[in-house]
């Protein structure tokens, strides 16, 4: 562009010369050099839409997760309280029945009909029980006084069990109580987040609060330690009674000079500038959450941050005064585009206040960022937000 804009401008001298062909010429190709630079902010814009999208499916299929283990834990809930409910029931007497072939000894002889001794049918009859009987018959053991062991036989329509089973149970065991554990706060390892910025530009010669939004992504490395990214657009207004400082922007003003023979040319006095900047920021760093239970949990932050200055069109505008009566005011206006340019070796040093819940955790912080050079400006960065629990 540079060897075009020279090969022009040397054909245009050979053409001739016209008036403002100087101040036509530098707005034009300020003019071709931002449209060139709308490349890179349509870049930063696929990228920015690109990682919005992304944020949007992962909160989708997050809700569609969480959604299916809701419905899970039900079940589980459900299943729990009929085990219980089973195990609370199962105070319901043993049946057990001597095969015929088995002999044993005296105290584990059973009496197969309970209609041979009444009284013990009487006592398993009047015995109180919530729950309906099934064909299970109580098993009771007797053996008299100086009788010697018999052999008995088991009815055809009871089954008939194993050996090591044969043990008189009176009563069984209760049904066992669950624990009962305190609830856990859900611990996950990535965050993502949306944020708004408001800053303050350092030093400030007529420009509004920095206000943007930002996206953020957060892994828990280990303990409380976090690995943090995020992605700042912010803007800017401009309106100033002077020059801007140059570091807002690195293209020299235009100045206006009034000539007159046969004396120095005489700067026109400027009245105002107006213009609007976008920038954008990408930060990488980290985060350490301190040790501390409270409602609200503190943690500072520190970030390498690169920014990106977007192309802006400043315009000026020169006043002169005319001798007349009364004195007559003339204002004209020049228009600068500037060039798009980045800038590294951006640090921020924040802290924040954090409320977690199982799922969400809304944080504010505050950062200043430092340039530590001339041709850039430190600012202070207030952001507050929503994070998502992966």
């Amino acid at each position: 562009m540079r060897d075009l804009d020279k090969y022009l401008a040397d054909y245009l001298n050979e053409e001739g010369n016209f008036p403002g062909r100087e101040t036509n010429w530098r707005a034009l190709k300020y003019r071709l050099e931002a449209a060139a630079a709308r490349s890179t902010l349509v870049r930063w814009r696929m990228g920015a839409g690109g990682l919005l999208l992304g944020l949007l499916t992962m909160s989708v299929l997050a809700y569609h997760l969480y959604r299916e283990n809701q419905e899970w834990a039900a079940r589980w809930a459900e299943v729990t309280t009929a085990c219980e409910a089973a195990l609370s029931r199962s105070n319901a007497p043993l049946t057990v029945v001597v095969p015929p072939e088995t002999r044993r000894a005296s105290y584990l002889i059973p009496t197969p009909n309970p209609l041979q001794h009444p009284s013990t049918s009487s006592d398993a009859a009047s015995a109180p029980s919530d729950e309906p009987q099934g064909p299970a018959v109580v098993l009771t053991v007797e053996t008299p006084a100086g009788a010697a062991p018999t052999e008995s036989k088991a009815p055809e329509f009871l089954p008939s069990l194993p050996t090591r089973m044969l043990q008189p149970l009176e009563h069984t065991p209760p049904a066992p109580q669950w624990p009962t554990t305190a609830l856990r706060r859900r611990e996950s390892r990535l965050w993502m987040g949306l944020q708004g910025v408001v800053g303050i530009p350092i030093p400030r010669p007529g420009i509004s609060l920095l206000q943007g939004a930002s996206l953020g992504l957060e892994y828990r490395a280990f303990g409380q330690l976090w690995l943090t990214a995020a992605a700042d657009w912010a803007s800017y207004d401009v309106h100033h009674s002077g020059y801007l400082p140059s570091a807002f922007y690195r293209e020299n003003p235009p100045q206006a000079f009034k000539f007159v023979l046969g004396k120095p040319p005489v700067p026109y006095p400027l009245r105002d500038v107006v213009a609007n900047q976008r920038l954008q920021l990408l930060s990488a760093g980290l985060r350490y959450r301190l040790p501390v239970r409270f409602c609200l949990r503190p943690s500072v932050q520190i970030a390498h941050t690169w920014a990106h200055v977007s192309p802006a069109v400043y315009n000026y505008t020169f006043i002169d005064t005319l001798p007349s009566t009364p004195p007559k005011v003339l204002a004209f206006s020049s228009a600068q585009s500037t060039a798009a340019y980045s800038v590294r070796g951006l640090w921020r040093f924040g802290v924040a206040l954090e409320r977690e819940t199982e799922w969400w955790s809304i944080r504010l912080g505050v950062s200043r960022q430092e340039a530590f050079r001339p041709d850039f400006y430190d600012a202070w960065l207030v952001q507050g937000g929503i994070w998502y629990k992966w």
